[in-house]
């Protein structure tokens, strides 16, 4: 199980049967006497009470941990025989550091409290968590029910792991609420204004043409704003399992010409150059075209707004070795750090370093297009250096490339029979 752990007291386990729920297990009243006849006669009968439970196994300990007696099950957890393991075996399979917290544990006044966990070595070199629980004892020797909680362990850890990742994404999820706050309020507040401005005939009449520019910014911001809601609305369909594909053969080319041709203006705008680097032959995938349409406008809009002036994005199409399709988007920007590369694709997670160039970023563009390829069983890969760009590169699987049809050939004794009615 990797390296060991400190033990501690713990709350006992849960067993499976229900005298193995009891705290303490249930002795023979005759106390123990250092005499090995007497302790063999009543380990002997301790060690059938026992005999019957797979997971759990008897001993006899002193306080220098010294074993006096192990019943077999003792395998199931170390992998030796128990006889291998009679007087100091015992003690050289427990972990190092856990020894003088056992011997701690068996003298303290606290010891018919919780039960104590520790580490033993197994045969195969892991490391499996036993359970202690300390039954009766004449101070010299103690008896002693041992349970193998290795997978209760490995589930706790699971647990944890799971509440861990919980709470950073209801960290995550809060953050991205105090931010889209603000996303949200700036095109709203654009709109209302401006119209409130007409309303109120500030510049005079309705013909004035102030008014028209106040028109196109009025819908300059509320397409921001719904884009915004409806990808908001879609990494939600996602998470409810609701978002279906409308698939068809999709040619890669054409979505990338259309893709670039929609944020020339843009790119133009900031003085970014973009090209496209498209093979001869059309590739055709089985895809959505409008979701996959939507990936690459996702790719390039993020590519030209974290690009400098003067820089240039580059759009590129492959079919690799293997059969699958590769679509890669190249900016010249200023990169992201490796430290923030995981959570770039996580939904409702943004990188201020990666974000700082445009305020009309919330952390979703990138999210949503990672679930999409997922729902088109490929995936996203991102590769950057702080200083020189980004490259963030989409593999579909083979299965997705659709192969073009071979040209029909006539058969030869029909274009013989035809050339024949010539004549």
């Amino acid at each position: 199980m990797g390296d060991h752990q400190l033990a501690e007291p713990v709350r006992p386990s849960p067993t499976r049967r229900s005298r193995q729920a009891i705290a303490e297990p249930t002795l023979p009243p005759t106390p123990i006497r250092s005499k090995p006849s007497n302790t063999s006669r009543l380990t002997d009968d301790m060690a059938a009470t026992f005999s019957n439970l797979s997971s759990e196994a008897y001993c006899a300990l002193d306080v220098e941990l010294n074993c006096a007696h192990l019943s077999d099950n003792w395998k199931l957890f170390s992998g030796f025989d128990a006889q291998d393991d009679l007087g100091d075996g015992f003690k050289s399979r427990i972990a190092p550091d856990h020894v003088h917290k056992l011997v701690a544990y068996l003298t303290s006044e606290q010891r018919h409290g919780s039960p104590l966990r520790f580490q033993v070595k197994h045969r195969d070199g892991s490391w499996h968590w036993c359970e202690l629980q300390l039954g009766s004892s004449d101070g010299s020797v103690f008896n002693c029910l041992l349970r193998d909680v290795t997978e209760w362990v490995a589930m706790q850890s699971v647990l944890e792991r799971s509440k861990l990742e919980a709470e950073l994404a209801n960290k995550s999820r809060s953050e991205f609420l105090a931010n889209m706050s603000h996303e949200l309020r700036t095109p709203l507040n654009a709109i209302l204004g401006f119209a409130q401005m007409i309303e109120a005939g500030t510049y005079g009449s309705i013909g004035h043409p102030k008014y028209n520019d106040y028109i196109g910014s009025i819908q300059e911001s509320g397409s921001t704003l719904l884009s915004k809601v409806n990808d908001l609305l879609e990494i939600a369909n996602i998470d409810a399992g609701r978002m279906a594909l409308n698939e068809s053969s999709v040619d890669i080319g054409q979505a990338i010409r259309q893709a670039i041709e929609f944020h020339s203006h843009r790119a133009f705008c900031l003085q970014v150059t973009l090209r496209p680097h498209l093979p001869e032959q059309p590739v055709l995938v089985r895809a959505d075209r409008i979701r996959l349409l939507q990936v690459l406008t996702n790719l390039i809009a993020n590519a030209i707004n974290h690009s400098h002036d003067g820089g240039s994005v580059d759009v590129y199409c492959s079919v690799r070795s293997d059969g699958g399709v590769s679509i890669a988007v190249r900016d010249t920007g200023e990169g992201i750090a490796p430290a923030h590369l995981e959570s770039i694709l996580a939904a409702f997670k943004q990188d201020d370093s990666f974000f700082a160039r445009t305020r009309d970023c919330v952390g979703l563009g990138l999210a949503l297009s990672k679930e999409i390829v997922k729902l088109h069983d490929g995936r996203i890969d991102i590769e950057s250096t702080v200083g020189e760009g980004t490259l963030i590169n989409i593999r579909l699987p083979r299965e997705r490339t659709v192969s073009k049809p071979a040209a029909k050939k006539k058969p030869k004794a029909l274009e013989t029979d035809k050339q024949a009615e010539l004549n």
